[in-house]
């Protein structure tokens, strides 16, 4: 037994340290990009990933603090210092969730409930997710009676009663972490439902302009299935298949400060998200075509392929934010209420997964499609200054010959 609690302490300290470096990366790096393009201050998948960061680094350094007898024996004789290491490791896993959920918020309003004005909720963004899991978190730090315990190491409290106990954690942490990670499992599955529907809504449109018996208007509007809705798209509205198309595609250069703007002519980030304001209405040629003909195709060949390619990798890697507590978190619920000498396997296994969330962040935040965009183009400016200086550099040597 001894020798599975030193297996189970050296991964968490191993992984967690990694993690906790991640954690701190993840804010450099944030700090980096805001240096610059300082329009990123107001993109909610940045600036809500610079506190991911801090919270999955703060996360792991109370748990990799919790695993060294040195530094627990030093400080267990004071009883503040010990709340304050307690209420760290409610706050911040929590603190990880409901940032998390405000990610899948905006996924929510961005593709769910697309006339929303977002400026005024993302605003309150950081301000929502950082009180309200302070204020859950409030009886860990008003514990009567606190003290660690070195075999295996961790903390033991008590309210007074079991009963007390039993409420703390149910109401101070499981239901709220229950109802973070339920809440972004139903934002991923309706939007990627939103997603598939869209594209192939767009997909059917396409291909039907370039069909040399292309359906009449009415065909073409009820064709795809009803449960695609969108803001001026009604069945049994009569519009002349151009109108149509040029209707959807105008609704659909996705409007969020994450995803990438595809109006079907042009896939450039969005407006305020990394590099200014981006127009938002295609530039698609206007026809007036009787809806009984088919109307010229003003894409390239294989254009529209690429830009729902381009938007569909970036909706997805958006997702994987969310993605990440509802695998690292749920496992770890679960092992927490299972004996360890009975499942050992599946308590590393959580062990692993919950270590390796700060990593696992950095790497979502590195595939953050606007973190690639900028960083793309910070290198590409580089490359560009490098091969000016060196020509700039020969013309001068040349001429001193």
């Amino acid at each position: 037994m001894d020798g599975w609690y030193n297996t189970y302490e050296v991964v968490t300290v191993v992984i967690s340290a990694v993690s906790v470096a991640c954690g701190a990366a993840v804010v450099a790096l944030a700090l980096v990009l805001y240096r610059i393009r300082p329009q990123l201050r107001q993109v909610p998948s940045i600036y809500i990933s610079l506190y991911i960061g801090l919270a999955d680094a703060l996360y792991r350094l109370s748990a990799l603090l919790n695993t060294l007898p040195g530094f627990m024996v030093h400080i267990r004789g004071n009883e503040m210092l010990m709340r304050i290491f307690f209420w760290m490791v409610y706050f911040s896993p929590m603190w990880f969730i409901f940032l998390t959920m405000m990610i899948s918020t905006d996924l929510q309003l961005t593709f769910l409930h697309p006339s929303v004005d977002r400026a005024p909720i993302q605003r309150w963004y950081l301000t929502v997710a950082s009180v309200l899991p302070f204020i859950i978190s409030l009886p860990a730090l008003c514990v009567p009676h606190i003290r660690w315990l070195s075999d295996p190491s961790r903390f033991g409290y008590s309210f007074g009663t079991s009963l007390s106990n039993r409420l703390f954690i149910l109401f101070c942490y499981d239901l709220w972490m229950a109802l973070g990670i339920f809440h972004c499992l139903v934002i991923v599955v309706l939007v990627m439902v939103k997603l598939v529907k869209g594209i192939h809504y767009i997909e059917t449109i396409h291909l039907s302009s370039r069909s040399p018996s292309s359906p009449t208007a009415s065909e073409t509007i009820t064709s795809p299935p009803s449960a695609v809705t969108f803001p001026d798209f009604r069945p049994g509205t009569h519009h002349n298949h151009n109108e149509h198309r040029q209707s959807y595609l105008t609704h659909h250069s996705i409007q969020s400060p994450h995803y990438p703007s595809c109006p079907m002519t042009t896939c450039t980030m969005e407006s305020y998200s990394s590099s200014g304001p981006v127009p938002t209405t295609p530039t698609t040629p206007s026809y007036n075509f009787p809806s009984h003909t088919t109307p010229p195709n003003p894409y390239p060949s294989g254009r529209p392929a690429q830009l729902v390619r381009k938007l569909r990798q970036s909706v997805v890697r958006i997702m994987l934010y969310p993605i990440v507590p509802m695998v690292s978190q749920t496992l770890q619920m679960a092992s927490l209420r299972i004996p360890i000498d009975e499942y050992r396997p599946l308590h590393l296994l959580a062990t692993i997964l919950c270590s390796s969330q700060g990593i696992l962040n950095f790497i979502v935040f590195l595939l953050n499609p606007v973190v690639v965009e900028v960083i793309s183009s910070w290198w590409a400016q580089r490359s560009d200054r490098k091969r000016e200086r060196d020509l700039s550099m020969a013309t001068r040597k040349h001429f001193c010959i």
